[in-house]
């Protein structure tokens, strides 16, 4: 059975409901200005460097890329989901034909990923669950300040089961802050149930493992240079991707 664990969050409200939700997007263009993917990649206070990325468009252009990712996976015969952390050899060659329709495709070029980093500038042990929960809550209510009204938010969950009791009520904080926030939905999915929650997943997970030194898999190396050659860069850093259009650092 397909689950979605919806979280809808409506300002003014102090509750959180939970709620079975369908894949489908049916509707949407007329309920929301936009929607926005989320991604998270590394473990705050833990990895070297944490990211923590989003990509938000209209509803016309989420189920326009969503098509492009379906005829993709129809051209590879690819049914398996697409994430960085996956060593599936058989997702090379789709994952590098969707970077490439994500960076080059002219209907998406307006579409970007955007990309907040947090360094880790203690030790593990150092580095408490408050001050943890605080620069991974700095880190996203940067990301969703600039949303438009009536935005939809859709995040990758920490589990199969969904998000912990912690993650709702920290989420939940994040989209209601500042008070004048006129964002007011939240989703957490698991990374199956979405193609640009997949989308969002690869690539932020793929400029993380760049950042943090590279990973040593044949496929996430081929992976992690298409995106480089799809950018025309030769590196995924801050300082190589300064004022690239579809990925940016904030």
């Amino acid at each position: 059975m397909n689950r979605r664990l919806f979280i809808n969050r409506i300002l003014g409200s102090t509750s959180i409901e939970t709620k079975i939700h369908s894949s489908t997007r049916k509707n949407e263009s007329t309920q929301y200005d936009h929607i926005s993917f989320l991604a998270e990649s590394g473990i705050v206070g833990v990895s070297d460097v944490t990211a923590i990325g989003i990509i938000s468009l209209s509803p016309t252009k989420a189920n326009q890329l969503s098509s492009y990712i379906t005829q993709l996976r129809d051209d590879h015969s690819f049914r398996n989901r697409v994430s960085y952390k996956s060593n599936n050899r058989r997702k090379e060659s789709f994952a590098i034909d969707l970077i490439g329709t994500f960076i080059s495709h002219p209907g998406l070029a307006e579409v970007a990923l955007k990309i907040h980093l947090i360094e880790n500038t203690g030790t593990p042990e150092g580095y408490n669950l408050g001050a943890k929960l605080e620069a991974r809550k700095l880190a996203t209510g940067l990301l969703l300040s600039d949303l438009p009204g009536d935005t939809r938010v859709l995040m990758k969950a920490e589990s199969y089961y969904g998000p912990s009791a912690n993650y709702k009520a920290e989420m939940a904080e994040v989209i209601s802050s500042p008070p004048d926030s006129t964002l007011d939905s939240f989703t957490a999915t698991d990374v199956r149930d979405d193609e640009i929650i997949q989308l969002t997943d690869l690539l932020v997970g793929t400029v993380a493992s760049e950042i943090r030194g590279g990973s040593k898999s044949p496929t996430k190396v081929a992976i992690t240079q298409a995106l480089k050659d799809a950018l025309g860069v030769d590196s995924l850093s801050p300082q190589a991707l300064s004022g690239n259009s579809k990925i940016q650092f904030l």
